[in-house]
Parts: structure tokens; sequence; C-alpha cells
């Protein structure tokens, strides 16, 4: 079976934003690619985008791939350009490749008429809260630096409102504060699928969170005690994505994830002008290092797939790094993130920036599991 393709796309429909995260790695990180970029994609960028996704799932016989509505915020496009780019990606479902659509978004815009076309074009609703509102407004702010908790949350209930839509949370770690009472703030809200990610970071630039951690392992800390509050529900029809992730590697399946098993990458970014990129986290490490010089006016997909920096990602994805040698979590991990092991001395040949906090969570959950099911047994 062929492995060198894309199947997933990033459409930056937006690269403007209605707040300014202090830890936003797009505009406030050491990236300064979207300045003087277009604010908003026009119909040709996604005419053409539309062609060269078809172009390139014929070419690879794919039939399913996903795409995904980004930004900066894409709640800032116009409503009639969101129907025109669901009636654009409508064509892809025709040459016979099923389209997954989703969108991620701050959720501080959204209303009825968002829903309703949510609804009706079978778009994953994800939305950005980082926690109850003490928690979620110290980082996750306006352009006037306002907490944003009560736009979002009314955003959130409206969204779960219909029942229709497939809505779900991320929350971006802050091990300054409680998991699980995080987790059981979501629950209480009615949130039954949320995902907690990892700041974004390397050696270079160290993820949002280790400056002010009072121990080694605080994204770890956090994971467990959501992992404990998870457990302890025992609600089959609750997911927390990153530790069912976590649980399908340790078993020995496919992770589904870039930071976890040596998934592939077989992501492309088209932003707001057109060009063709990497995945965003890319973006963490250096200054333009996602500038390819492509363009979707000018190139294919398979261009990106081609490209020096493209393939030296795809191998040294499945490069164990020198400091994972003799690991026995290194076929569960494998590493960590690409990103997330950048260092200018070592470039990418280096354990994730995460190891310790990923070593500590994988422990926790095996152990968890040998005790429960030795318990079981006897």
């Amino acid at each position: 079976m062929e492995t060198n393709y894309i199947d997933t796309f990033i459409m930056k429909t937006a690269a403007i934003c209605n707040l300014n995260c202090t830890y936003c790695y797009y505009f406030n990180g050491v990236d300064t690619s979207y300045i003087g970029k277009q604010k908003i994609m026009d119909r040709s960028i996604i005419v053409q985008m539309v062609d060269k996704i078809i172009s390139h799932v014929t070419e690879h016989n794919l039939k399913n791939i996903d795409i995904t509505l980004h930004g900066g915020e894409p709640l800032l496009m116009k409503k009639d350009l969101f129907k025109f780019a669901m009636d654009e990606i409508d064509r892809i479902d025709r040459v016979g490749t099923d389209v997954r659509r989703k969108i991620q978004t701050n959720g501080v815009l959204i209303d009825q008429d968002w829903l309703e076309m949510f609804s009706e074009y079978k778009v994953y609703l994800g939305i950005s809260l980082d926690g109850p509102k003490e928690v979620n407004d110290q980082n996750r702010v306006d352009l006037s630096n306002k907490g944003t908790y009560d736009k979002t949350i009314k955003g959130l209930k409206s969204a779960l409102s219909h029942t229709s839509l497939h809505t779900s949370i991320i929350s971006v770690i802050n091990p300054e504060y409680s998991g699980s009472e995080m987790y059981y703030h979501l629950r209480d809200l009615g949130v039954t699928k949320m995902d907690f990610l990892l700041p974004e970071g390397n050696y270079e630039n160290l993820p949002f969170g280790y400056q002010s951690a009072k121990t080694d392992t605080p994204f770890a800390d956090f994971l467990i005690d959501v992992f404990n509050a998870w457990i302890q529900e025992d609600n089959p029809d609750v997911t927390v994505r990153i530790l069912d992730r976590m649980l399908r590697s340790i078993f020995g399946g496919d992770a589904k994830s870039d930071s976890f098993g040596n998934s592939p990458i077989r992501v492309a970014v088209i932003e707001t002008n057109g060009s063709i990129e990497p995945t965003d986290n890319f973006k963490m490490c250096e200054d333009g290092m996602t500038n390819m010089g492509l363009s979707i006016c000018n190139n294919s997909f398979n261009d990106l797939l081609n490209h020096e920096f493209y393939q030296n990602i795809l191998i040294e994805n499945n490069v164990i790094p020198k400091d994972c040698e003799g690991c026995n979590l290194i076929n569960k991990c494998a590493g960590g993130r690409l990103s997330t092991r950048y260092s200018k001395e070592f470039q990418f040949d280096k354990k994730t920036v995460h190891c310790s906090d990923t070593f500590k969570i994988f422990n926790y959950i095996e152990e968890y599991i040998k005790i429960h099911t030795q318990t079981k047994a006897i």
C-alpha cells in the first residue's frame, strides 16, 4: 500500500484572530510569516485548492481525507464564503473520496446561523476552552486583553444544544491548575469529547508552562489527574483523546497521532494567500521554517511531498533519536512529536522536550492497567 501521500488538509481561511492568546505560536511565537499575509482566503484560492486536492486523491486513490478550517479564527470569514467553501468541497465527495469536514474555533462568534450551517454540511466542531473562567481567562484574552470565557461558553452551550452536531473541546494544559478540576468543569458543561494539548515547544523555545512549573513533570501530573477522574467516572460516552491515543499505543494499536507511536506526517497547510506548507507545529522551531516557496496556484501537493524539507521530516519521524535508545517506552511514544525534538545543534535528533512528562504518564497508565488486570484475574 502506498504511504507517500497527504490525507489531512488544514485550510487557513483567516490569517487574523479576534483573540490574543499568550501561548499562541502562530501570532506570538518565533515565526513572523503571518505579517502582511492576506487576511481572508478568497474564492479563487478555494477553487484551486479543491482542484489540486481532487488531483491528489485521484492519483493516490484516497478514499478518505480530512479538511479542517482553521486560522487565526476561521469564523472571521463571511458566512457566504463558508457556504461557497463547503459547496466546493462537495466536488471532492463526488469523485468518490469521503471528506471529513472540521472547523476549529475559539467559539466567540458562534451563533445559530453558524450552527445550522455546521449541521447542514456535517462539520465536526472543535471549540478551544482552557477550563473554568479564572483558568481560561489567564491566557485566552481578546485584543483588549479581556477574558473570553463568557463568550466562549455562550457559543459552546448553543453548540451542545444541537444534538446533531459533533462538538468537542480542546484545552491547552496549564499545569498551575488541577487536571481533575478541568475535567469535571467540562463534564458539568455537558462536554463528552475533549482533548488536552501539550503546549507546543522545543529545546530552543520551551513550551508554555515550564517556566513557572513547580515540578519536573508538570504536564504528566496534570494528565494523571485527568486520567484518574476519567477512570473514576467510568462513562463509556466520554472520550479524552490524548488518553485514548496513549491507550491505543500501549495496547499496540495505531495511536493515530503524530505525538505518539510514529504515525506518519501526512499534513498539508494551505494558507490564506494560497501558499502550501507542512504542519504548523514547525513554526515554533525557526522563523520561516515552513516556507517552502510553494503555491496552490503553481504547485501540486506532490510538490510539497517531494520537497527536500518535507522528505527530511518524513525520514526523521521514523528515526529513533539517540537519546531514546534503550528506552522501554520507545515503541509507544516513538520519541514524541517531531517538532518538539528540535534544537539548532541537533536538529530533530533529540527526544521530545516533553520526554519526562511522557515517560511518567505512560508508566502511570501502564502500571494502572497491570494492577487492575491482576486484580480482576484474582
